[in-house]
């Protein structure tokens, strides 16, 4: 288990290089978009994530800084699915 709070695309870029590199069966990744970024940004980091993790998870904060669980799930969705259509991810709940 690796954790990193890679809050930007070139930060999960980083992250995920490194991870790539690791000789494990397979990368799960728990992710989640901060409502104050560019959406383009949230969108990457689903495109970034979906290249590199064999499972997705999506998580939100309980402080979403000015967005709603459901548009930074949306978003963090698009880019996944831009970047590997059909790729597995689950999730969908604002953390309690």
């Amino acid at each position: 288990m690796l954790a990193d709070f890679a809050h930007n695309p070139h930060g999960l870029r980083l992250l995920c290089d490194f991870v790539s590199k690791l000789d494990y069966p397979a990368r799960i990744g728990v992710i989640s978009g901060t409502g104050d970024r560019r959406d383009e940004d949230i969108r990457e980091l689903g495109e970034i994530s979906a290249r590199y993790f064999d499972e997705i998870i999506i998580r939100c904060d309980k402080n979403l800084r000015g967005r709603s669980a459901e548009e930074i799930i949306g978003l963090l969705k698009e880019g996944i699915e831009k970047s590997e259509p059909g790729t597995a991810y689950s999730g969908d709940r604002e953390r309690k």
